[in-house]
């Protein structure tokens, strides 16, 4: 499911909470909180709750110690 919301300064924790339980909603029913492009910045919150603390650890892992492979330049390897 995508979707968009639309809301302004009023409605934000309106909308934050609804964001919430769609999220909630979607690991219950044994969705995902990604998408094809990736986590985001508001999502990295529910990957916990998704995934457990173990995965999202290992996770953390890897994306560090690969990083350096991946973007050599950026690293001075």
């Amino acid at each position: 499911m995508i979707a968009i919301l639309l809301y302004n300064d009023k409605q934000r924790k309106q909308a934050e909470e609804l964001v919430h339980r769609m999220v909630k909603r979607a690991v219950e029913m044994e969705g995902t909180v990604t998408g094809e492009h990736g986590v985001g910045l508001v999502k990295r919150d529910y990957l916990n709750h998704e995934l457990g603390e173990t995965t999202v650890d290992a996770m953390r892992k890897v994306l560090f110690t690969s990083i350096p492979v991946m973007e050599p330049e950026a690293h001075n390897v």
